[in-house]
């Protein structure tokens, strides 16, 4: 459970992102923590199009860590839902390309979620004893977009059946030479 005086720190960072997300032209919005349907303070943001034209979202929330492991950290949470067709006998052969691109990822990691949706995540450090730093900060988020833009196309052929698994990891060999 999140004290307030934590969860109050969270608001003010997440303010912060809020702010630098503004500048940049990017939607946002701040859910704020409540009892019955939101377990923890979420900055919501549109960040872009996909592939396919659609607005991009990420979702972004501390996580509730244990005091003596993180006492000089907050620890975000940066998270996309990928919007892909999917049928689920295709789930084997998703969770294989997923884990063969986590392996070559430089920011991020791919999974799947207990509705099988496809989860793009990645944790940003934030020192406890100052806030955000902005470009370092935008930097992250471009990456992040840029990593999840990168292999969403490839994900989704295999997550329809368009293409075979061994096709979508020779195809991943020849772009990484």
């Amino acid at each position: 459970m999140v004290d307030e005086e934590l969860n109050k720190r969270h608001l003010i960072e997440l303010g912060f992102i809020k702010e630098y997300l503004e500048e940049i032209d990017f939607k946002t919005t701040i859910l704020e923590k409540s009892e019955k349907n939101i377990p923890f303070s979420t900055l919501v943001s549109v960040i872009g199009k996909d592939y396919k034209n659609l607005e991009r979202i990420v979702n972004l929330n501390f996580i509730p860590t244990y005091k003596e492991l993180t006492e000089n950290i907050l620890v975000l949470q940066i998270l996309s839902v990928v919007f892909c067709e999917f049928k689920v006998e295709n789930k084997r052969s998703v969770e294989k390309i997923l884990n063969t691109i986590n392996s070559q990822l430089i920011v991020g990691t791919y999974s799947l979620n207990e509705k099988n949706q496809i989860i793009f995540r990645y944790i940003y450090i934030v020192p406890i004893s100052g806030k955000i730093s902005k470009n370092e900060f935008i930097d992250t988020l471009m990456l992040f977009s840029y990593m999840q833009e990168l292999y969403n196309d490839i994900i989704e052929s295999v997550a329809i059946g368009d293409k075979k698994l061994y096709e979508a990891l020779e195809d991943l060999k020849f772009e990484n030479k």
